[in-house]
């Protein structure tokens, strides 16, 4: 699979896969066990740099354990469909 590399990797999270990693695993287990009160059928988490938001986001996606998902999860940097980082 070609991939382009990310334009901010290294700026609003680590640059290498190993670190990132590690620290989303930090995130999600910082948050322990997530109950929702209801059926998630959707989720819509913070994407401002793991260090501003890393903590909203585990917990967020915590909250999906065990879950049989049908759809899968897209991130990225851009946010605007044609902006020049992009």
């Amino acid at each position: 699979m070609d991939l382009r590399p990310s334009p901010i990797a290294g700026q609003w999270y680590a640059g290498d896969a190993r670190t990132l990693g590690a620290e989303v695993d930090s995130y999600l287990a910082a948050a322990g066990a997530v109950k929702a009160d209801g059926d998630i059928v959707a989720l819509i988490a913070p994407h401002a740099g793991y260090r501003y938001s890393g903590a909203v986001a585990g917990h967020a996606f915590a909250a999906t354990r065990g879950l049989r998902r049908r759809s899968s999860p897209s991130s990225g940097p851009c946010t605007i469909r044609w902006r020049a980082l992009c």
